[in-house]
């Protein structure tokens, strides 16, 4: 009776363990970040990566100066500004191509971006 008691008691908190382990595991899978460099010429690394939809996108400003992050190009929405050491997110719920750039270390023509530009494309999962 005893080894049934403890049998029982080693399932539920297995089981339990591995709930609270999987959303940690997934969450930590779905989140990309772009960190602000001013190394050789303001630029975001990368400045293009390819993601599932969902994943939360993290914009870093690892410098010493400010930088922004403004979308354009798109149906999106986004504009921040980064002091040093700060750090700003979306989450990209829908497939498409979304275009960002620091517009204090860019210059945008006619729809073309130039200097500190980034581009992430949302794929299905």
């Amino acid at each position: 009776m005893t080894s049934s008691w403890v049998r029982r008691l080693l399932a539920v908190g297995l089981v339990s363990s591995m709930l609270v382990l999987i959303p940690v595991a997934s969450d930590a899978r779905d989140s990309f970040k772009f960190k602000a460099s001013c190394t050789g010429g303001c630029h975001w690394a990368p400045s293009f990566k390819k993601v599932d939809k969902g994943t939360k996108i993290v914009w870093k400003n690892v410098s010493s100066v400010t930088h922004t992050v403004k979308s354009y190009r798109g149906h999106w929405m986004h504009k921040k500004f980064l002091l040093p050491g700060a750090k700003t997110h979306k989450i990209l719920r829908k497939r498409g191509v979304y275009f960002f750039r620091c517009t204090i270390h860019s210059t945008l023509n006619n729809g073309v971006c130039s200097g500190m530009c980034g581009k992430i494309k949302v794929k299905r999962r």
